[in-house]
């Protein structure tokens, strides 16, 4: 009998994401909710932010932001309007995904195996 591994779940929020050097000037993209995206599969994440018209993202931007489960470090972030999940990546950059249910993507991390604390 073979096991099937878990479906990727995407949730709806807000965004930062580290992209590493400047694109167009931005070091760091930033969307409320409900314009971000974090999508968890078993063996990697992804975030990144939905285009729209209103909205429009320079071309060419390196969204989505993947990082591996074996090289990244789940938190919680405490913000005075909010609360939001915090990924640590072992090169020192750290994203963040602003939830109204941190607590949902936390226990769905942990289920899926992700390092989750501190």
């Amino acid at each position: 009998m073979s096991t099937l591994a878990p479906s990727p779940v995407v949730f709806r929020g807000g965004v930062s994401c580290d992209l590493g050097r400047r694109h167009y000037g931005l070091r760091r993209v930033r969307a409320t909710v409900p314009f971000g995206r974090l999508k968890v599969g078993v063996d990697e994440l992804e975030l990144w932010v939905v285009k729209t018209r209103l909205a429009p993202l320079p071309p060419n931007l390196p969204l989505p932001i993947v990082l591996s489960k074996d090289a990244v470090r789940v938190f919680k972030r405490w913000r005075l309007l909010g609360v939001g999940v915090g990924f640590k990546a072992n090169d020192a950059a750290t994203n963040y995904f602003w939830t109204f249910r941190p607590g949902r993507v936390i226990r769905l991390m942990r289920d899926f195996g992700y390092q989750v604390g501190g």
